[in-house]
């Protein structure tokens, strides 16, 4: 199960990782949806390869799950 994260956490992460991954800037869209006072951060980004690893260990540092389906990568807490 996944949770929601809070939105200073959610900005805190897209801005991080604008910052880090340049491939980012070409999203189609970004998505921080507020559901109850909790965030859920979608990206509409397939990452490479070599940068789903760098986001598996980003989200690992920050306490999170990091998915990737559908050409959507999403942020979540675990439960």
């Amino acid at each position: 199960m996944v949770g929601r994260l809070e939105r200073e956490q959610a900005v805190k992460l897209l801005n991080e990782l604008k910052a880090s991954f340049d491939s980012v800037e070409s999203t189609l869209g970004i998505l921080l949806k507020n559901d109850r006072g909790r965030w859920d951060l979608q990206i509409q980004w397939a990452p490479t390869p070599e940068e789903k690893l760098a986001l598996q260990k980003l989200a690992s540092k920050h306490g999170l799950i990091v998915t990737f389906e559908n050409c959507q990568t999403k942020f979540s807490k675990p439960k």
